[in-house]
């Protein structure tokens, strides 16, 4: 019988990998650079994703570092 490669606890030591080294990067950006990310990423969501009207969209609200999605809510 084959075992599975995925090992459960492999993978969460790697995610938190992967999220400290994600928050490392956008902590060592500029809060001009975050704002234009921001801003951009709102442009391509809007242009891109047809979002009907009424529809209920799921959010976040930024924390720290995070990407900001304020100007997106207040679009939607």
């Amino acid at each position: 019988m084959k075992q599975n490669p995925l090992n459960p606890q492999s993978i969460t030591v790697e995610k938190a990998v992967l999220r400290q080294t994600a928050h490392e990067q956008r902590a060592a950006l500029s809060e001009e650079l975050r704002a234009d990310a921001s801003g951009r990423a709102v442009e391509s969501f809007l242009d891109q994703v047809p979002v009907p009207q009424n529809a209920v969209v799921a959010l976040y609200w930024p924390m720290g570092d995070e990407l900001d999605c304020r100007e997106l809510i207040s679009a939607l």
